[in-house]
């Protein structure tokens, strides 16, 4: 199976904003994260809905011409459970569990600012080549519910391989791939963003304000250009 191979330099490259003050680092502690137990205990149910789903919701949310997310060989199937760019009320009633306890995070970034949650599938012999993320003011979690010993990441030059029920947290302005060379077994997790944990809340409240009112100006240009 061909492998991934990385140049990465291991620093933070955050494309659309960089929060200065917050620590970078590749990998993050989950065991100093509230919601972590709770995540991790109910794994199960959490891959029993997405079982479930994946017989009944047959539309694949990721799409090959995503830039930041390129696949160097095989295949990557998302079934989005939240995302401001797109409905997933079919999803969301399919998995009222795994919602449930998602809407129990008070760190989940939420819709209005392009959080997102999703079960990625990375086929065998599968592989997503290097990327990073816009900000650094969110760290990505994984909660993989299927994988094999041979699934893993990189992250800013650190290997990580997915154990099953047991939560991975990173943050996504490093440089990172992931690679499946299992040959029968597909990569499952299921994909969240949090708040950085060097935010306050009131800092968290600015950006919120701060995005918003972008967007609204946004909206007034845009409808100003069309008239």
């Amino acid at each position: 199976a061909k492998l991934v191979v990385s140049t990465v330099v291991p620093r933070p490259m955050p494309k659309i904003l960089y929060y200065p003050g917050l620590s970078a680092e590749q990998f993050h502690d989950p065991n100093k994260f509230s919601f972590t137990a709770k995540l991790q205990e109910h794994t199960k149910i959490i891959f029993n809905e997405y079982k479930e789903l994946k017989q009944r919701y047959k539309v694949n949310d990721y799409k090959p011409d995503d830039k930041e997310h390129m696949l160097s060989q095989g295949a990557l199937h998302w079934m989005k459970l939240m995302g401001k760019s797109k409905q997933n009320d079919t999803v969301q009633k399919l998995c009222p569990k795994t919602m449930k306890l998602l809407a129990s995070i008070p760190e989940l970034i939420p819709e209005s600012f392009y959080g997102t949650a999703y079960f990625s599938s990375l086929g065998p012999n599968s592989s997503v080549k290097p990327h990073s993320g816009p900000w650094n003011i969110k760290l990505r979690c994984h909660l993989p519910l299927s994988v094999s010993g041979d699934a893993f990441m990189v992250v800013g030059g650190k290997f990580k391989q997915w154990e099953e029920s047991k939560l991975l947290i990173f943050d996504e302005c490093f440089v990172h791939e992931e690679s499946n060379i299992d040959t029968e077994k597909e990569r499952v997790v299921l994909v969240f963003d949090v708040w950085h944990p060097d935010l306050i809340k009131e800092e968290r409240d600015l950006l919120l304000t701060g995005f918003k009112n972008f967007e609204a100006q946004a909206a007034t240009k845009e409808k100003a250009n069309t008239q």
